[in-house]
C-alpha cells in the first residue's frame, strides 16, 4: 500500500467520524427543516457515482471512503425524511 493511500484512508476515516456528530444532532433533535434535502440526494448520487468508479478504476482506498460516505449520506437521507414524515 502507498503512503498516499494510508493517508486517503486516515483522513477519510477522521472526515467521516467529523460528520458524525452532524448525524446525532439530527437523531437528537428530530428536526430536519434545516437540511436541504435536495443537496443531500445529490450528495448521495455523487457518492453512489464515485463508488462505482473507483472500483471500476482499482482504487480501492478510495472505494473504501466512498462506500462510508454513501452509508453516511445515505443515513441522513433517511433520518431527515423520517423526521420530516412524523412532523406532518
Amino acid at each position: 500500500m502507498h503512503t498516499t493511500e494510508i493517508i486517503l484512508i486516515i483522513l477519510g476515516v477522521l472526515s467521516i467520524i467529523a460528520a458524525i456528530p452532524q448525524l446525532i444532532t439530527l437523531i437528537k433533535r428530530r428536526k430536519s427543516d434545516q437540511f436541504n434535502l435536495f443537496s443531500w440526494f445529490v450528495w448521495l448520487g455523487y457518492q453512489t457515482t464515485s463508488c462505482f468508479y473507483s472500483y471500476a478504476i482499482h482504487a480501492y482506498a478510495y472505494f473504501f471512503i466512498n462506500i462510508m460516505w454513501t452509508i453516511f449520506y445515505a443515513t441522513m437521507v433517511i433520518i431527515i425524511i423520517k423526521h420530516r414524515r412524523t412532523k406532518i
